[in-house]
C-alpha cells in the first residue's frame, strides 16, 4: 500500500465521525443528568399530602373498593418515585395507584394528573383535553404552570417543596380545596386585588 493510500485510510474514521455524529461512541458523549431521588421523594410526599385536603366532585371518584389513581404525564422517574411513596397509603379507604403516561393520547381518567416538565409546554392543549372531564387536579412545576391554568404548582424552595394554588382552576375542575391547604400555600392565584378572568 502506498504512503498516500495509508494516509487516506487513516482519515476515514475521523471523517465518518464528522459526517455521522451518531457514530461517536456512547462513552464519549456526556450522559443526561440523573434524576434526584431525594427531590422526587419530597415532591411525591407533597402530592400525597394534597389528596388529604381536596374534596372531589360527587361521582368523579372511583367506586368504593376501586383504587384512587394518580397519573404522571411525561416524567417516568417521578412516576417511579411516586409509586414507591403511595405503595401502602390509602385515601378515603381506597388504595392509591399510579399510572405513567408517555403521551397525552395515553392518558386515562385519573383524579390527579402530574404534568412533567417536558410536557408542560403543551399545558393549554392538556387542559383543553381535560376540559371534558370533571374533578382532575393538575399538578406541575414549571414557572407559569398556575398562571396558565394548572391547579397546583410545586415550587422548589431552599428547605422544602412549597406550592402555589390557582383557585379559579380548582373551581373550574369542580374541586373543593380545604381551608388548611389554602393557608399552607406559598401563593394563591388570583392574588388579592386581581380580577378573575371571565
Amino acid at each position: 500500500m502506498s504512503r498516500c493510500a495509508r494516509r487516506t485510510v487513516a482519515w476515514i474514521p475521523w471523517i465518518s465521525l464528522l459526517l455521522f455524529p451518531a457514530a461517536v461512541p456512547a462513552a464519549i458523549v456526556d450522559p443526561p443528568p440523573s434524576p434526584d431521588p431525594q427531590r422526587n421523594g419530597a415532591k411525591a410526599a407533597v402530592v400525597l399530602e394534597l389528596i388529604r385536603f381536596v374534596e372531589w366532585p360527587s361521582g368523579t371518584l372511583p367506586s368504593p373498593g376501586s383504587p384512587f389513581v394518580i397519573g404522571v404525564l411525561g416524567d417516568r422517574h417521578f412516576a417511579d418515585e411516586l409509586r414507591r411513596a403511595v405503595e401502602d397509603e390509602k385515601v378515603q379507604g381506597r388504595a392509591i395507584r399510579t399510572r405513567n403516561f408517555r403521551n397525552l393520547d395515553e392518558v386515562d381518567p385519573c383524579s390527579i394528573l402530574v404534568v412533567g416538565s417536558e410536557k408542560a409546554r403543551l399545558l393549554p392543549v392538556i387542559l383543553d383535553f381535560l376540559a371534558g372531564w370533571s374533578g382532575v387536579l393538575t399538578v406541575g412545576e414549571t414557572a407559569d404552570f398556575a398562571e396558565l391554568g394548572g391547579v397546583v404548582r410545586l415550587v422548589e424552595l431552599p428547605d422544602r417543596i412549597g406550592f402555589e394554588i390557582n383557585r379559579d382552576a380548582a373551581d373550574l375542575a369542580g374541586l373543593r380545596l380545604g381551608a388548611q391547604l389554602l393557608r399552607l400555600a406559598d401563593r394563591l392565584l388570583p392574588e388579592r386585588g386581581e380580577a378573575a378572568e371571565p
